[in-house]
């Protein structure tokens, strides 16, 4: 499921050359500093903005792939 999940989450960073987002949802560190992500860390804007390239990237592939789903219906 872990391995789905990472598949999944590898459009973030095709689509948005962001690879944070998916390190966070993974529980990683990250890529500077220590300890893990913590949502109180992160501004509205970024939390904002990291869930509307999940919505793009993510969620309306996995509508349209796998549950045959599109914005149109």
């Amino acid at each position: 499921m872990r391995n789905f999940g990472s598949t999944l989450l590898d459009r973030l960073r095709l689509m948005f050359n962001d690879k944070d987002l998916k390190e966070y949802l993974l529980g990683h560190k990250p890529r500077i500093g220590y300890g893990l992500y913590a949502l109180k860390g992160l501004t509205h804007e970024k939390l904002e903005r990291w869930t509307q390239e999940y919505v793009e990237s993510v969620e309306n592939y996995v509508n349209e792939a796998i549950f045959r789903l599109s914005e149109k219906n």
